[in-house]
């Protein structure tokens, strides 16, 4: 058990500050409820913060606030992701906000998911998944369903220049020119606005 312990220490240690990681990234190195035991012992230890029910995080202490610096709900919805081998995508404004097309910081993120409906309380703030049947987000990139799932939001009504140049901005042309590829058989409407965002005849400053 100690030499676990001391091997997942070290992994953690050499670990990025804000890192997120489950138990399952800890069982090369020993049996499930062994790395359970040595992680919840290591949160006693405040080497690491428990997020949710086995999701743990690598704090960093900011002097100024004097306390840990909060994960970012968007790196948890992906870490759980990865930990329950979901396909998910951000939608509503949770989508809207991630591509600067909303200011409003949201207290809600929804993602939709090809796994079960789960939801959690994280620091105050709600992550919700929300089940789909559309097997489209396990087949596009995550930029593509972040993209698909904003202009949804958006409402056909609601693209304008300003919208379209401000997406252009989040993306690079190579990334435009793969999105165009990969969503030609989302809605017909969705499609085309991405068209529009691709066609960057005449701008020079592109």
């Amino acid at each position: 058990m100690n030499n676990i312990s001391s091997a997942i220490k070290n992994r953690i240690i050499n670990l990025p500050q804000n890192s997120l990681f489950s138990i399952k990234d800890f069982t090369d190195l020993g049996a499930y409820k062994s790395v359970k035991v040595i992680l919840t012992r290591f949160e006693k230890e405040h080497l690491i913060k428990r997020e949710i029910d086995g999701l743990y995080s690598k704090p960093e202490y900011s002097e100024f606030l004097q306390e840990f610096v909060a994960i970012p709900i968007e790196d948890i919805a992906i870490q759980l992701a990865k930990k329950f081998s979901w396909h998910i995508a951000p939608t509503g404004n949770t989508a809207l906000n991630k591509l600067k097309l909303s200011t409003q910081v949201p207290a809600h993120y929804v993602y939709l998911s090809d796994g079960p409906y789960r939801k959690y309380d994280i620091n105050g703030m709600k992550l919700e998944f929300k089940h789909t049947n559309n097997k489209m987000i396990s087949t596009l990139s995550d930029k593509s369903n972040t993209l698909v799932q904003a202009l949804k939001s958006l409402g056909q009504e609601n693209f304008n220049e300003q919208i379209k140049e401000t997406i252009r901005q989040q993306f690079s042309k190579q990334d435009i020119l793969l999105i165009l590829k990969e969503t030609q058989y989302v809605t017909s409407w969705i499609y085309e606005c991405i068209k529009d965002i691709a066609n960057y005849e005449g701008d020079d400053d592109a």
